[in-house]
């Protein structure tokens, strides 16, 4: 799940992993929905979807549109110089949930609920951030329960990870993460206007602390957390369990934790988002027993339910 040289044993049984899991917690967790690793995410339009192009292609005027998806359905990347803004892509709005389900292949037992609460977390300053929570279906699920923290800069469309709330005791043994708000010094910018498809990462540093429970009792760890996030690609047609969605932005991140004089480097995990929906996929390579591919099953933005589109 993260690459150390000095761990060669069990990460799941030693206290040091217990400690990142505060650390690291910080930024994955809310990148993801369960704070698990992601692989390369190459999931694109595929030679499953073309009886659906072909169908338009024949159904359609506009050919040369149809065509384009065709051809990326067998690999070709298109050359595109669009720009988004993010916050159209990761909405906020109040009475909103997405709930998510592995799919194609992928285990069901990781399926979770986002939520986001009517009250908002003060993280200094002046902002209010918005609180999302998880709510997962297995109880056990490290994820269950706890709180992130988003804040939308209106003024200039920069998006914030500021940081979150953890719902329940994590961990077993002499070290565990004890429930607290986690808000971050400096938060972590994911997203702004204007970031162009296929360009250059967003890259922004965060600092933030934790406090974890020891035989010694309870320390207060500071982490430094770097992230790249890039928007690679604009995929025309994305297949979830609610059905196909069109236009949909395939972000990469990667992201490197420092904490006890060593680096643990978190690569390529992969999100899928819709305009005006959020979060239709995330691609993940977690530990064995995790889902591979998790896709959205059920939602509403703003009080208005999600149809695929």
């Amino acid at each position: 799940m993260f690459t150390s040289p000095a761990e060669s044993t069990s990460k799941r049984n030693q206290p040091k992993w217990m400690v990142l899991i505060g650390l690291s917690i910080v930024c994955l967790s809310a990148l993801s929905a369960h704070g698990t690793l992601d692989r390369t995410g190459d999931m694109k339009v595929t030679s499953a979807d073309l009886p659906i192009l072909l169908k338009e292609l024949v159904n359609n005027p506009n050919t040369a549109s149809i065509m384009f998806q065709i051809a990326d359905a067998w690999g070709m990347t298109e050359s595109s110089e669009s720009t988004i803004n993010f916050r159209e892509y990761f909405p906020l709005a109040q009475n909103s949930n997405w709930t998510y389900v592995g799919f194609n292949g992928g285990s069901t037992e990781d399926n979770f609920t986002w939520t986001v609460e009517n009250s908002q977390q003060d993280v200094g300053g002046g902002k209010k951030a918005t609180r999302i929570r998880t709510n997962t279906q297995e109880p056990a699920d490290d994820r269950n329960l706890d709180v992130d923290f988003w804040y939308l800069d209106t003024n200039t469309g920069d998006v914030f990870f500021y940081g979150l709330h953890v719902g329940t005791v994590k961990g077993s043994g002499i070290f565990t993460l004890p429930i607290q708000d986690i808000v971050l010094t400096d938060p972590l910018k994911v997203g702004k206007d204007g970031m162009l498809v296929g360009g250059a990462p967003l890259n922004d540093t965060g600092i933030g602390s934790v406090k974890v429970n020891t035989p010694y009792g309870q320390q207060t760890i500071n982490g430094v957390f770097t992230a790249s996030i890039q928007v690679t690609e604009i995929v025309p047609v994305f297949n979830t369990p609610l059905g196909n969605f069109t236009n949909v932005i395939r972000m990469v991140v990667n992201l490197k934790v420092s904490g006890f004089g060593q680096d643990f480097v978190f690569e390529n995990s992969t999100f899928f988002l819709k305009k005006g929906v959020g979060m239709v996929a995330q691609d993940q390579q977690p530990d064995p027993n995790d889902a591979q591919l998790q896709g959205i099953q059920s939602g509403k933005v703003a009080g208005v339910n999600i149809v695929a589109n």
